[in-house]
């Protein structure tokens, strides 16, 4: 009898991970507010990261993709809610 030993990476598989569909332009309805009062955010670059620009002050933050995406109520693309 032949036992064939075959060695171990010790590297999990990747999980697959499916990104909510957001593009340029979009409006994104956040959780929480912003300090201005606003929960409206234009979506400025995606990637990465996120640049969102407030729709009620106009005041841009840079925020990763996992934390922007957990917080996202709506999204909405010309006019229509998508998700």
């Amino acid at each position: 009898m032949i036992i064939k030993v075959i060695p171990h990476s010790g590297i999990a598989p990747a999980k697959e991970v499916n990104p909510m569909d957001i593009q340029v332009n979009d409006i994104l309805t956040m959780k929480k507010q912003h300090p201005c009062g606003s929960k409206q955010w234009q979506v400025l670059r995606i990637g990465m990261d996120f640049r969102l620009k407030c729709l009620g002050c106009g005041h841009e933050v840079m925020l990763p993709r996992s934390k922007a995406e957990k917080n996202i109520r709506t999204v909405e693309r010309e006019g229509e809610i998508v998700c």
